[in-house]
């Protein structure tokens, strides 16, 4: 092994000494300098660039430069041009809100710190940019922090509820039954209002059919409809025989029914006429079912459940802007179009507008003039609605509602019922769980030529809501305000305290103005998510307000710069605008 070791050095020794005696003359030649260097040399005849102004005439001027902080801070080319040519700089994008603070809100300034040692090295300025955006935002940390807060749910803090259980789904609707025995009979010809609170393992829906005391009467009223969420639903009606016995049939339903808070009280009275309604006691004294049906029901402590609340879908419900986005009409064939505003006065009991809609005489058919209430959401099976009007005609009659999946677009027969309308404002609410057949409607129909005369309607106070159910809760604008206010707070705060004072200039809101729109009297609009991209951008004014949050920030920049060692006096703040085709916008605006 040595022997051959020592064959390989000397091989590689002879190579390398006939290499060093190989020839290496060569022929001179000659290579023109290229154009694009030739054409730039007169800019060695320059000096650096801010030699050039004029500090006497101009001693507050200052010539800088936006540049990449991490190529400035990494001291080499771009930090040398930098300092050599320039008064002052602006990191591209190192001091902005995306850039120092992380999805999860931690915020880190060591690159503005860096950046901040290298200019003072270097006898560099500072251009701040920038404290306030809609852009570069972190905008999953920001979203967070004013989702829907959390609602701490107590598992000890027990509410009683009827439970219902049946075995299987019959075939008939009467196979299952529950009654209520009053005391006393409904007067007949007195409204009453019938609601509770239910849920059920599969949405169903129980036909409520009371009876005279000895079951020889019945009034087929509407079904009350049930989710599988916790709901309240409802039905008002006008006694037409004298109701003492209750029934409530579900025969079609298989699983678990849960009823809590009956409540029957006569129109105008707070008169609950269902005892132990919440069935917080074990008197079930009033309640029975037919003997032979052989389904269970009991009272049930069950854990407090999950808050529910309503959340309206319709734009302008008490009809006192213009804005006609949830209301259509056809009348007499023509439409559906934007339905008309009455002038004032023309609103419920003589207060405000209301929406009018005028039938014809002899229609062929009852759908031939309607009323539309159209919403931005496509409602799912099982959401659960709660649906309010005031209305009145010139001429009494009925009116039929239909479902649709937008004004004209048939869907369903029925929707709301088939409400009772007088020459006088009366409310008409109906609470229900959206069925399979209803499921992919926005907008509800009302068939207004039933009565085959011509006729007047009033509509107003109009909503249309969809319950929202869970742990948590929307926050309120205030709520949200003061969210936001913390933490623009904390972000300047941090900013200014890795400044230390030294940094004196700045963007201190950036594009507050959108630069192009009209508001309506000449001036551009400013920046919101209604006329930007809310998928890109975080727009804190729609939250703060569009003035106040500029004052805001403005306050935070002057405390907080003056907390970390700066000079008050020395601080200047701008609020900028940029406007793009400045030549094109001035012309217009």
């Amino acid at each position: 092994m040595k022997q051959y070791i020592n064959k390989l050095l000397i091989t590689a020794l002879g190579s390398v000494i006939m290499a060093g005696c190989a020839d290496t003359g060569i022929d001179d030649f000659s290579v023109e300098k290229p154009n694009t260097i030739a054409g730039m040399e007169y800019l060695n005849d320059y000096s650096p660039l801010k030699s050039y102004i004029d500090r006497t005439t101009h001693p507050n001027f200052k010539l800088g430069s936006g540049i990449s902080e991490s190529d400035f801070n990494s001291g080499g080319l771009v930090y040398r041009l930098a300092s050599a040519n320039f008064d002052e700089i602006t990191a591209g994008n190192a001091m902005k809100y995306s850039s120092c603070v992380s999805k999860d809100g931690v915020m880190s300034f060591s690159d503005v710190t860096k950046f901040i040692e290298m200019a003072k090295t270097a006898g560099l300025s500072i251009y701040g940019h920038t404290l306030a955006w809609h852009s570069q935002q972190q905008n999953e940390y920001l979203n967070k922090l004013i989702a829907d807060k959390e609602i701490k749910v107590d598992p000890n803090n027990a509410e009683h509820a009827l439970h219902i259980k049946t075995t299987e789904a019959k075939a008939n609707v009467w196979d299952w039954q529950i009654y209520y025995m009053l005391p006393e009979a409904l007067t007949v010809g007195q409204e009453y209002t019938i609601s509770m609170r239910a849920k059920a393992t599969t949405a169903t829906n129980i036909a409520f059919w009371p009876n005279n005391a000895n079951g020889s009467q019945v009034q087929y009223l509407s079904d009350l409809s049930v989710g599988k969420e916790w709901n309240t639903t409802s039905v008002k009606f006008t006694a037409t025989i004298p109701i003492q016995k209750l029934v409530f049939s579900f025969g079609k339903f298989s699983g678990d029914l849960y009823i809590d808070d009956v409540k029957l009280a006569a129109t105008g009275s707070n008169t609950n006429l269902i005892a132990n309604s919440s069935f917080d006691n074990t008197d079930l004294s009033k309640w029975s079912k037919p003997s032979w049906h052989s389904y269970t029901y009991t009272i049930e402590a069950l854990a407090a459940g999950p808050t529910t609340w309503f959340t309206n879908l319709v734009s302008n419900s008490n009809c006192e802007s213009d804005d006609v986005s949830s209301f259509y009409a056809t009348e007499a064939t023509v439409g559906p179009k934007a339905a008309t505003f009455g002038a004032a006065g023309t609103g419920a009991d003589g207060v405000g507008r209301a929406l009018i809609v005028k039938s014809g005489d002899n229609p062929t058919n009852n759908w031939d003039t309607q009323f539309f209430v159209k919403v931005p959401y496509k409602f799912k099976e099982g959401d659960t609605y709660r649906f309010t009007m005031k209305v009145k005609a010139d001429k009494a009659g009925t009116i039929e509602s239909q479902a649709h999946n937008n004004p004209g677009g048939y869907l369903y027969w029925s929707m709301i019922g088939n409400p009772s309308v007088t020459t006088s404002w009366q409310e008409y609410t109906k609470t229900g769980v959206i069925s399979a057949s209803q499921a992919g409607m926005n907008t509800i129909a009302f068939n207004l030529s039933p009565n085959k005369t011509a006729t007047t309607f009033y509509f107003d106070d109009i909503y249309f809501e969809k319950q929202e159910s869970g742990n948590t809760i929307p926050l309120t604008p205030k709520e949200k305000a003061d969210t936001l206010t913390w933490a623009m707070d904390k972000w300047v705060k941090g900013m200014m305290q890795a400044c230390g004072g030294y940094v004196k200039s700045w963007d201190v809101v950036n594009e507050a103005i959108s630069g192009g729109g009209d508001d309506g009297e000449g001036f551009y609009v400013l920046q919101s998510a209604s006329n930007g991209d809310p998928l890109k951008n975080f727009y804190w004014q729609d939250y703060l307000g569009s003035e106040e949050y500029v004052r805001k920030v403005v306050g935070m920049a002057r405390k907080y710069y003056a907390e970390f060692k700066g000079n008050p006096s020395d601080l200047k703040l701008f609020i900028m605008i940029i406007i793009w085709n400045p030549i094109g916008t001035i012309t217009k605006n």
